[in-house]
C-alpha cells in the first residue's frame, strides 16, 4: 500500500491554496467569502449526509468506542489543563485550551483514516471506521465548541467595562448564562449538521434519493473547498516562535496518540488484531480540518491549529507506514 498515493491528493491541493493567497490571486476577502461558504453551507452538507447514512446500529461495538475514545478524551483533558494552566498565550482561557486540545486529539478520519484503513485491512473494516466516525464529531466538535461559548478574555479591561455597565443598568441578568451557551452552540452549523445527521440516523428516517444526491453534490466541494482555505489561510499567520509547540503537537498527535490507543486496544479492551489496528491508524490520521474549522469560528490558535494539520499530514506519510509495519 502506497501510503503517499493517498496523503498526496490532500497535500497537493493546501498547497495550491497556499499559492492562490502567496500570489494573490484571490484576496483575503475573496477567500474570508470561500470559508463562509464552506463552512456555514457545504461541509454541513457533507456532515450531515454522511451521519444520516452511516449504517450506525448494524457494526456497532462498544469495545471498540472504548477503546478509542479512553485515550483521546484522557489525553483532550490532560492537554487542555496544560494550556490553561501553564501557557503563556491566552492564559486561563478555556476556548483557547479546548482548541489546543483538539488539536492534539481530533484525526482526519475521512479523508486518510477510512482509505488508509481499507486499503491496508480490506473494505469490511470500513464500517467500524464509520462507527467510530459517528461519534467523533459529536464528542470533539460538540465538546469544543461548547467550550467556546465561554469568554475568551476575562482580563480584557474593555469586556470589564462593558459588563460593569450592563450590570448597573440590570444587575440581576446573568453575565453569560448557560441558556445563552446552549443556543450559541446550536446555532453552529457543522455541530447541528452533525448532530441532527446522528438523530435522523437513529430515529430511522431514511434519506429519499433525490435528497440525498443533492446534499452529496453540495458536500463535493466543501473538502476541496475546505483544503484551499485552510492552505491560504498559512499565507497570512504568522508561526514565528511557534515551531517548537506545532512540532510538540504533532508528535503527540502522530507518535504518543496511537501509542496510548494500541495500549488500550490490547490490554484494557482486548481489541482483536484487526480492530486494534483500525483504532490504532485512525488516531494515528493526521489532525483534521475540522480542528482547523473550529479554531477559526472561535477566533483562538488559528496559526498553531493550520500549521498543525498541515505538517500532521505531511509526516503522516512516515508514522502511518511505521504503525503499519508494526501492527501488522
Amino acid at each position: 500500500m502506497n501510503v503517499f498515493s493517498i496523503i498526496f491528493p490532500v497535500i497537493s491541493v493546501t498547497v495550491l491554496g497556499y499559492a492562490l493567497a502567496r500570489f494573490e490571486f484571490l484576496s483575503k476577502i475573496q477567500i474570508n467569502g470561500l470559508s463562509k461558504l464552506t463552512f456555514t453551507l457545504l461541509m454541513p452538507a457533507f456532515l450531515f449526509v454522511t451521519m444520516a447514512t452511516t449504517p450506525i446500529s448494524e457494526v456497532f461495538n462498544p469495545k471498540v468506542i472504548g477503546a478509542f475514545y479512553l485515550p483521546v478524551l484522557c489525553l483532550y483533558a490532560l492537554a487542555m489543563l496544560y494550556y490553561y494552566w501553564f501557557a503563556k498565550e491566552n492564559p486561563r482561557n478555556i476556548s483557547a485550551a479546548a482548541v489546543f486540545a483538539m488539536g492534539n486529539t481530533y484525526s482526519n478520519v475521512v479523508l486518510l483514516g477510512l482509505p488508509v484503513t481499507m486499503a491496508a485491512l480490506g473494505e469490511a473494516m470500513a464500517a467500524h471506521v464509520f462507527m467510530v466516525l459517528s461519534f467523533h464529531g459529536i464528542v470533539m466538535i460538540g465538546f469544543t465548541s461548547f467550550c467556546g461559548t465561554f469568554s475568551s478574555q476575562e482580563t480584557s479591561q474593555e469586556a470589564s467595562q462593558e459588563t460593569s455597565q450592563l450590570e448597573s443598568v440590570n444587575p440581576n441578568k446573568p453575565k453569560n448564562s448557560m441558556g445563552k451557551r446552549l443556543l450559541k452552540l446550536a446555532s453552529n452549523p457543522v455541530l447541528a449538521s452533525i448532530v441532527g445527521g446522528m438523530l435522523y440516523n437513529v430515529v430511522g428516517f431514511s434519506l429519499h434519493a433525490d435528497i440525498q444526491a443533492s446534499l452529496r453534490l453540495m458536500g463535493k466541494p466543501g473538502i476541496t473547498l475546505a483544503l484551499i482555505v485552510l492552505g491560504s489561510s498559512l499565507h497570512y499567520y504568522s508561526v514565528k516562535g511557534k515551531m517548537g509547540q506545532i512540532a510538540a503537537l504533532s508528535l503527540i498527535k502522530l507518535l504518543l496518540l496511537p501509542f496510548l490507543m494500541w495500549l488500550s486496544a490490547t490490554y484494557v479492551f482486548d481489541l482483536s488484531k484487526e480492530l486494534t489496528a483500525v483504532v490504532v491508524i485512525l488516531s494515528a490520521s493526521p489532525t483534521g480540518i475540522n480542528a482547523y474549522l473550529v479554531a477559526s469560528e472561535q477566533k483562538q490558535l488559528e496559526a498553531l491549529t493550520a500549521s498543525t494539520v498541515v505538517v500532521t499530514t505531511v509526516l503522516c506519510m512516515f508514522t502511518i507506514s511505521g504503525w503499519l509495519m508494526f501492527l501488522l
